[in-house]
C-alpha cells in the first residue's frame, strides 16, 4: 500500500508540472492536430468552413495528454518499454484527437447523428485512453506497485 501511496504521489506532482508546460505548449499540439486533420476536411468539403475555426484555448480541456506523460513517468520502466508505450500512445491519442476535430464538421454543419454520437462519445473514451494504454503496456509492473 505504500508503495501505491507513493505511486499515487508521484502521479499528482508530475500530473501538476506537465501542466505548468502543457499551458505553454499545448497550442502548438493543438496547431498540430489541426494541420494533420485539414487535408481531411478538405477533402470532405469543409474548405470554407476552416478559416471560422477558432479554437482558442481548448488544448487546456480537451486534450488528455498531461495524465498519459505523467502516469508513464510515475512508475518504473526500463527505458526502451517508455519509449515504446510513449510513442504508440501519443500517436493513438493524436488520431483521436484528430478524429474529434474532424467529427465536429459534419455534426455542426449537416447536423450528422454519426458525427454528433462521435463527438458525444469522443470525451468519455480520450478520458479513459491514457489509463486504459498505460495499463496495457505495464500490467506485469503494476503488480510491484500495488
Amino acid at each position: 500500500m505504500v508503495k501505491f501511496k507513493m505511486f499515487f504521489l508521484k502521479f499528482l506532482i508530475l500530473s501538476t508540472l506537465i501542466l505548468v508546460v502543457w499551458i505553454y505548449i499545448g497550442r502548438f499540439y493543438q496547431d498540430l492536430v489541426l494541420v494533420f486533420s485539414k487535408p481531411i476536411l478538405i477533402l470532405m468539403g469543409y474548405e470554407r468552413f476552416i478559416p471560422a475555426l477558432r479554437l482558442g484555448d481548448a488544448y487546456l480541456v480537451n486534450f488528455n495528454l498531461v495524465p498519459f506523460f505523467a502516469l508513464i513517468l510515475s512508475i518504473d520502466l526500463e527505458i526502451k518499454k517508455r519509449l515504446k508505450l510513449t510513442i504508440f500512445g501519443f500517436i493513438l491519442l493524436f488520431f483521436t484527437h484528430c478524429l474529434d476535430l474532424i467529427a465536429h464538421f459534419p455534426a455542426v454543419f449537416n447536423r450528422s447523428e454519426f458525427a454528433l454520437a462521435v463527438v458525444v462519445s469522443l470525451p468519455i473514451l480520450n478520458f479513459g485512453v491514457p489509463f486504459l494504454i498505460w495499463m496495457m503496456w505495464i500490467v506485469k509492473t503494476l503488480e510491484h506497485v500495488l
